[in-house]
């Protein structure tokens, strides 16, 4: 029943992402994480892993992570959104430079500045 809310629209996540926000700012890190952890599922399975929203939202739930002590759970989310990097070739060139600046920036987010330093463009 909770999985009926997410529809796959721009306006839906944006409305979510700044719920989660303002429950984060409220300390409510438990109900904002789960936010951010259904936020993120829903745009890579809209939009696929390496689109700049996705890496927004991964960005978003990483620093949530790390704000709230979770540090492990931080470097894994991290691992497994490098591990599934597709990197957008193809039909979608122009939007390498994006993703890139992505990765670079939520590796930096994370305190992995000198992995960062390697995508940025």
């Amino acid at each position: 029943a909770e999985r009926a809310f997410w529809v796959a629209h721009p306006t839906t996540f944006r409305v979510a992402d700044n719920l989660a926000t303002q429950l984060q700012a409220a300390g409510k890190f438990a109900e904002a994480e789960s936010y951010k952890w259904q936020i993120l599922e829903a745009r890579e399975s809209s939009l696929g892993h390496s689109h700049p929203d996705t890496m927004d939202s991964l960005k978003s739930l990483a620093a949530l992570l790390q704000a709230s002590g979770k540090v492990t759970e931080r470097d894994t989310l991290l691992k497994h959104a490098l591990q599934n990097e597709s990197l957008p070739l193809g039909s979608n060139v122009p939007d390498l430079a994006t993703y890139l600046e992505s990765v670079a920036s939520l590796m930096a987010s994370v305190g992995k500045r000198e992995g960062a330093s390697f995508y940025h463009c």
